[in-house]
């Protein structure tokens, strides 16, 4: 049996780099803007509320820490974060509002809280993303930054851990 050999002289090689420079081109100009970023956060329901945590005057711009308000009861968060508030029942009020502060921990308060708490558990986020109700339960959603959409629940009154979504 007779092997075939090919030569590529000067031009074919010149030839294949151009295609393969073609292709590369092709795949960075279909790759939208921002692909390996966080995604846009999924919809959220007619029955929350999400807001940028700064000044709209842009005294915080910068800093790590901004003054928010729910309920009532100030507290900080990180700023360019979000702060979720959510009517849970549908009545047209809000339940409960959560944040994140600038070391991560995930804090919420309510009607009657007193003051903003910490979420038990240790969680640990980088942005809210969702809540709604599952079977009769509280559901909050977070962004962790290189590790997706993470997730705790309410049962009979206890907020149990974090799970990944």
């Amino acid at each position: 049996m007779r092997k075939l050999r090919m030569r590529v002289g000067a031009s074919g090689r010149a030839g294949l780099a151009a295609i393969v420079a073609g292709l590369v081109l092709c795949l960075v100009a279909a790759t939208p803007a921002g692909a390996a970023s966080r995604p846009d956060p999924k919809p959220v329901p007619a029955t929350a509320q999400r807001t940028l945590v700064g000044s709209a005057s842009g005294d915080e711009v910068g800093a790590a820490a901004c003054r928010v308000w729910a309920f009532g009861y100030a507290g900080w968060a990180k700023c360019d974060s979000h702060q979720l508030t959510c009517d849970f029942n549908s009545n047209g009020t809000y339940d409960e509002s959560w944040v994140i502060a600038d070391n991560r921990t995930i804090w919420h308060t309510w009607p009657g809280a007193g003051r903003w708490h910490e979420m038990p558990n240790n969680g640990r986020a980088d942005d809210t993303y969702d809540c709604y109700t599952s079977n009769g339960n509280r559901v909050i959603e977070v962004w962790v930054n290189n590790s997706g959409r993470w997730w705790s629940w309410r049962d009979g009154g206890t907020w149990r851990g974090w799970y990944r979504a």
